[in-house]
């Protein structure tokens, strides 16, 4: 299935255009084809990132969370138990 295209007006500065344009160049590509990559990269990555944050401070809102106390004393406990069962077997 073909992706749908959208066409949109994008004001930048010329520096970053002529970035861009120099980008083009050395890839032989056009500035349409270097932009397109260089959004999608951004998407990949930075934007990823944000929209993860974003679902946590959601959860975090919706109340699903953890005390951090009870999460590290739990913790405690679990090492705590392991390192007597070490203990036990070494005798």
């Amino acid at each position: 299935m073909a992706t749908k295209k959208l066409q949109i007006e994008l004001d930048l500065p010329e520096e970053l255009i002529e970035v861009f344009d120099q980008v083009a160049i050395a890839l032989q590509e056009d500035r349409a084809t270097v932009m397109r990559r260089a959004l999608e990269y951004y998407a990949e990555q930075e934007g990823a990132v944000i929209l993860d944050e974003a679902a946590g401070m959601a959860e975090l809102d919706a109340g699903a969370s953890f005390d951090l106390d009870d999460v590290l004393a739990e913790t405690r406990a679990v090492i705590e138990a392991a390192a007597a069962q070490r203990a036990k077997r070494a005798g």
